[in-house]
């Protein structure tokens, strides 16, 4: 791991009010390319917490930080203003689309993203972004509602989502929660999460309502997120960090048997362990907050390495990289899916090709 990458996320441990130690020296950091890792994200918020908190656990090292970062700190500072007026911008919008669907008899489920914040030491440092929505089954009567009162374009995403614009946010409104069409190893997990939607709490935004997951919701959806795009493209450092957050805030809440179950089912169980002391060993997650599911160091260190990979840009790669891929990461695929391989790349040709899931596939329900 490079210093640029340690110094990062020493810093985020230290944001999310984690208890690290910061022996790294800092005399010669290139702190441009510190916030522009952490931009990639947009965690830049995050990480300037983690000065802040330096400065406060180190006032020996204040002399060395005010003179390496020298107008670095200030530049720094107004990127984490912007970040708070998104956020604000994106609650306004997100309150206006939940008060449209509270007014139409819509329950709305908001998948990630604003019912996360709110366990972030500082909310409205959580980086924002689309709107993930689940409407309890109710996604076309909804799609349909959009288009009718709103006069808004609702796109067909295959079988999992539509997708729309909504006062600029793009909105993804899932009809599953998890890739079932493709996956039926997954079919156990779509199944519980669908009925444990069913227990979500509601949560003011302004003078709207929405619905934020449970604890245990959240502990098996949030993994199963992070398993695709580790397989696919990559896991986002932001990933990490909300699942650092999460098990800090919410794990004493979780009925972790029923997790490992469901994991194990599915074949993840290993790869589930692997994020779980990854949020420990990096992102300074106390240990107590883990379940007693042992360890896999190695298997925890090849993950990681794979992490810390560049993420991939699926839609510039041809078509030939992308199904190479496949290959290449075999050992992967066998820590996400517990099923063919080669039924598996045959169910992403036919989608590819078809440039949607077939529609004989849709909306797989119990």
């Amino acid at each position: 791991m490079d210093r640029t990458t340690a110094i990062l996320l020493r810093l985020l441990a230290l944001g999310l009010g984690n208890d690290v130690a910061f022996d790294l020296p800092l005399e010669g950091v290139d702190w441009q390319e510190v916030i522009r890792r952490a931009m990639t994200d947009g965690l830049d918020a995050v990480a300037f917490d983690g000065v802040q908190a330096l400065y406060k656990r180190r006032p020996d090292l204040a002399d060395t930080l005010d003179g390496t970062l020298g107008g670095t700190k200030f530049k720094w500072m107004s990127f984490t203003l912007q970040a708070e007026l998104d956020y604000e911008e994106y609650r306004e919008k997100l309150q206006a689309l939940a008060a449209f669907y509270n007014a139409e008899g819509f329950r709305m489920l908001v998948m990630k993203g604003y019912g996360l914040s709110l366990d972030y030491p500082t909310p409205n440092h959580r980086p924002t972004g689309d709107i993930d929505l689940y409407l309890f089954g109710r996604d076309a009567e909804a799609d349909a509602r959009v288009k009718q009162k709103l006069g808004i374009t609702v796109n067909e995403e295959g079988d999992k989502h539509s997708r729309f614009m909504f006062q600029g946010l793009t909105v993804e409104n899932h009809r599953s929660l998890l890739s079932v069409a493709e996956h039926r190893s997954l079919l156990p997990i779509e199944r519980f999460l669908e009925r444990e939607a069913l227990n979500a709490g509601e949560v003011a935004v302004g003078d709207a309502k929405i619905c934020v997951a449970t604890a245990t919701m959240n502990a098996v959806f949030l993994p199963c997120h992070m398993a695709a795009h580790f397989l696919y493209e990559g896991i986002p450092m932001k990933q990490l960090v909300d699942w650092a957050v999460f098990l800090k805030r919410r794990s004493k809440e979780v009925d972790w048997d029923t997790v490992r179950a469901l994991s194990e089912d599915a074949g993840r169980f290993e790869l589930f362990r692997a994020f779980n002391w990854i949020a420990v060993s990096h992102f300074g997650v106390p240990a107590d907050r883990l379940p007693d599911w042992g360890r896999n160091q190695a298997l925890e260190e090849r993950v990681w390495q794979d992490i810390l990979l560049p993420q991939k840009d699926l839609a510039a790669r041809s078509t030939i990289e992308r199904f190479l891929d496949y290959f290449r990461t075999l050992w992967k695929f066998r820590l996400v899916y517990k099923e063919s391989f080669i039924l598996h790349f045959a169910r992403r040709l036919r989608a590819f090709l078809r440039g949607k899931v077939s529609p004989k596939e849709r909306r797989i329900r119990e």
